[in-house]
C-alpha cells in the first residue's frame, strides 16, 4: 500500500486496499518480480515491467521504509540486473528527477542518467 501510494497513484487519486490488491495481482502475473524478505515479511522488491527487443526495464523498486538503508534495495535491483543479462538485454529503469534517494541508489548499482522525460495524467 506504500508503495502504492508513494510511487503509482497520480496526484489527487486516493489510494485503497481493493485498487492495491488488483494492482498487485496484475505485477504478479505479468511480470518478473524479485522479493527480499526476513520469513514471511517483504523488505524490498523490484520488478521487470517492460521487456524490448534491446533493453528491459526495472521498475517497482521498493523498500519499506524502516528498513531503507541497509543494503536491501541494491540487492533487489542487482539481482533483476543479472536476470536481464542473462537473457542478452541491457538494464534500463525510469526513476522521478526529485526522488534522490532513488536517484543515489541507481547510481550506485551501476545506472548513469541518459535523459529526461514527462508524464503526463488525464
Amino acid at each position: 500500500t506504500e508503495y502504492e501510494t508513494e510511487e503509482v497513484m497520480p496526484p489527487g487519486v486516493k489510494q485503497t486496499p481493493e485498487m492495491c490488491r488488483k494492482h498487485l495481482s496484475s505485477i504478479l502475473k505479468n511480470q518478473d518480480v524479485v522479493i527480499l524478505k526476513s520469513g514471511y515479511t517483504p523488505l524490498s522488491t523490484a520488478t521487470i515491467n517492460a521487456k524490448g527487443f534491446k533493453y528491459w526495464q526495472i521498475g517497482g523498486v521498493y523498500t519499506v521504509p524502516e528498513h531503507r538503508n541497509k543494503g536491501f534495495g541494491e540487492k533487489v535491483i542487482l539481482r533483476q540486473i543479472l536476470n536481464i543479462l542473462k537473457n542478452g538485454k541491457k538494464p534500463t529503469l525510469i526513476v522521478k528527477t526529485g526522488n534522490y534517494s532513488a536517484l543515489k541508489l541507481y547510481k550506485k548499482t551501476g545506472f548513469t542518467q541518459s535523459g529526461d522525460f514527462r508524464i503526463s495524467y488525464y
